[in-house]
């Protein structure tokens, strides 16, 4: 067959490069805005000033089609590409009305890679694609207007037909756990313009709330379901299952599904949620199941929690330099965030520990001295403020500059002041 090169642009890539969604940058917006959408395989790479051609050879089509069996894909950042030749991948991309030539399209990127489950993608896009055929003329439109009207981000105003069945497409897209295809359904529900706040009780009871302790832990996919019955509080897992849920995520992983658990926690009946959050903090657990628990406890504010988070943070205070500094910091945390008199002395013995010297803990003591000065400086009462002002007017250097946001006329700053790892 013959070989052709043609210059095309992409839309989307959310394979190659992450990033905060926008119009485009789902497998719903590839659908709805791409030319041609095709299955294949980078082959090739050309390094130019403005960034890699990607040569991509097309084998099936999945919207529209061209004669040609290869293409070259014109450069769509200036970062290295390598790692794509020899992917297989699914791409879409669009001709420019300009000068006829495939090019990338106001920046949107849509390349979606194996790790992303292409099936899935593929399935989805199938679908999508075929519910869009009757409305293409309406589609083309609408997209028309974003030059008209000079705004690239104008999705469109579209019949209620289309809208319906393109929410009922996204909601069954939900199903097809631990791809790309069910994140960014549900990701598209919960931030598109299109669709933000439009998925009723009904819908969200028969396509989302069924598989809301199916989604993979640690994912984005696992946040957006879990965004999406937010509001909705009888379609909540129950008790067990969150604490499940919980036990899976990682604390310090890039995406933790912690917060968005502990929020639905805060709903449940408040002594089971303590009682467990009890066992979880004082039991022989790992550290990042109790770590998730101690998440909870901050999120939740509640003094009932106070005695297990103050029994953990004076046994990691003995443990000196050897502490675990997970838990350490998340104790301390729960006692900024829960400020109560009872915690005011172990934070005085805390910051006298060795975990707040710079000979006994070199690497962490600066951080642990700053999270124990601002937790016992949000208890805020006139014991605690004559405290901290005796170690404002004391100290010396750093330390005295970040006391001086911590007395008490300036104890505004207190619960903004950010405190970033030293050291994990």
């Amino acid at each position: 067959m013959k070989k052709l090169m043609t210059s095309l642009g992409l839309i989307a890539v959310s394979g190659l490069m992450a990033g905060q969604l926008q119009a485009g940058f789902s497998l719903f917006d590839t659908a709805k805005d791409s030319g041609y959408i095709a299955r294949g395989r980078f082959i090739g790479l050309e390094r130019t000033a403005g960034g890699d051609r990607l040569t991509f050879r097309l084998d099936s089509f999945i919207k529209g089609s061209i004669a040609e069996t290869e293409v070259v894909i014109e450069p769509f950042d200036k970062a290295y590409n390598d790692v794509a030749v020899g992917q297989d991948a699914i791409v879409g991309f669009t001709r420019s009305n300009v000068d006829q030539k495939y090019r990338t399209s106001w920046g949107i990127r849509s390349i979606f890679l194996p790790n992303q489950n292409l099936t899935s993608c593929d399935t989805a896009l199938q679908n999508l694609v075929a519910i869009n055929a009757p409305y293409q003329a309406v589609i083309d439109a609408e997209l028309a207007k974003r030059a008209e009207y000079q705004d690239p981000g104008y999705e469109g105003v579209f019949p209620g037909a289309l809208m319906e069945a393109w929410r009922t497409e996204l909601l069954s897209q939900i199903s097809l756990a631990g791809s790309d295809a069910a994140k960014s359904a549900a990701q598209v529900l919960v931030e598109h313009k299109l669709f933000k706040g439009t998925v009723g009780p009904s819908q969200l009871a028969q396509y989302v709330a069924p598989r809301v302790t199916l989604t993979p832990s640690g994912t984005k996919e696992r946040a957006y379901v879990l965004m999406l019955i937010g509001s909705q509080p009888s379609l909540y897992p129950n008790t067990d299952e969150l604490f499940t849920m919980l036990g899976q995520e990682m604390p310090n992983s890039e995406i933790s599904c912690a917060g968005h658990i502990a929020g639905l926690l805060r709903i449940k009946p408040r002594t089971d949620v303590v009682t467990r959050l009890q066992t979880l903090v004082t039991g022989d657990i790992d550290t990042p199941v109790k770590a998730n628990a101690l998440f909870v406890a901050e999120t939740l504010k509640d003094i009932s929690t106070l005695p297990m988070v103050q029994g953990l943070l004076t046994a990691q205070s003995a443990l000196g330099a050897d502490a675990d500094l997970t838990l350490t910091r998340a104790a301390l945390k729960v006692l900024r965030a829960t400020p109560h008199s009872s915690s005011a002395q172990l934070l005085v013995d805390f910051l006298a520990s060795d975990l707040c010297k710079q000979d006994k803990n070199p690497d962490t003591w600066w951080e642990m001295t700053r999270r124990g000065i601002v937790a016992y400086a949000m208890i805020n009462n006139p014991t605690t403020n004559a405290k901290v002002r005796e170690w404002f007017f004391a100290a010396e250097g750093a330390r005295r500059q970040y006391l001086r946001f911590m007395i008490e006329e300036n104890k505004d700053w207190r619960p903004v002041v950010m405190i970033f790892n030293e050291k994990n």
